[in-house]
């Protein structure tokens, strides 16, 4: 069974790197990193409440 913290970061880590060639939505970010829809949405969300992204 997978590690979810571990996973957790990872999808973190691989979201920060698509937002890092400019701005793009949700639906742009799952298209981009292929990770569903209410992945990236919650991801996103709690990055933008720890000020991280906008």
């Amino acid at each position: 069974m997978a590690d979810t913290g571990n996973l957790k970061r990872e999808n973190t880590a691989l979201l920060r790197q698509a937002m890092q060639h400019g701005s793009a939505g949700k639906n742009d970010l799952a298209r981009l990193t292929h990770l569903s829809f209410p992945t990236v949405s919650r991801i996103v969300d709690e990055m933008v409440e720890r000020g991280e992204a906008q």
